[in-house]
Parts: structure tokens; C-alpha cells; sequence
């Protein structure tokens, strides 16, 4: 197992405490795991895999060779991406943040043209 260090843990990948030749990514969900592990079979890349039970909840990991961790790397940046819900999840309150947007920023044009025209 390795322990994540810090307080924010930013990423899910780091190298690996016992061998630097190796980078390892960790999930804690299964489907994100399983989705992992399907590409990177699918692209042939090399790797290990190991889980941990930690308080009643499983990690899953997978260690990579530091020559495979670039492409590694965007596999796991797709699976993110992949399982990574919207910021705003109700498309009408998304519709509707975006239309206030668009009408502040078009308030603030408008001002500052109209100031200028006073000058």
C-alpha cells in the first residue's frame, strides 16, 4: 500500500516509494479501476496490480514503468474525464448560469461604452 502524503491530494498517481522506475496510480472505485485496467490491456501497456483494505473501503493500484507512464498517464486522465460528473448537473440551472453570464458580461460592455461616450 502507499501512503498518500499530505493534506490535499491533488492527483492519484505519484512514483513508487520502493522503486523509482515505477509510477503508480491508485482509484478508490471499482468501475474507475476496472476502466483503467481495460485500457491500459487494450493498449498493451505493462503493468501490476494490487489492492488495499483500508476502513472498509478497497484501493485499487496499478504500478507502470516510468517508460509507459506518459501514456499511462492520459489513459488515466481519460478515465477521470470519463466518470467525472458536470460541475452543475441540472442542465437548466447550467442554461441559466451561462445566460446570466452572457447578460453581466453584455451590462458591462454596455456601461463602459456609454461612459466613454460621455467623455
Amino acid at each position: 500500500m502507499i501512503e498518500e502524503e499530505g493534506l490535499l491530494k491533488i492527483t492519484n498517481y505519484k512514483t513508487h516509494p520502493g522503486n523509482p522506475y515505477y509510477t503508480v496510480f491508485h482509484f478508490k472505485e471499482k468501475d474507475r479501476a476496472d476502466f483503467f485496467r481495460q485500457k491500459l490491456t487494450e493498449n498493451n501497456i505493462w503493468f501490476e496490480e494490487d489492492t488495499d483494505a483500508k476502513e472498509g473501503k478497497t484501493y485499487y493500484y496499478f504500478a507502470v514503468k516510468k517508460p509507459n507512464t506518459k501514456q499511462a498517464m492520459y489513459w488515466n486522465n481519460y478515465t477521470i474525464g470519463k466518470f467525472r460528473k458536470p460541475f452543475i448537473a441540472d442542465k437548466s440551472l447550467r442554461v441559466f448560469v451561462i445566460l446570466l453570464s452572457i447578460l453581466i458580461l453584455g451590462l458591462t460592455i454596455l456601461s463602459y461604452v456609454l461612459s466613454q461616450s460621455s467623455n
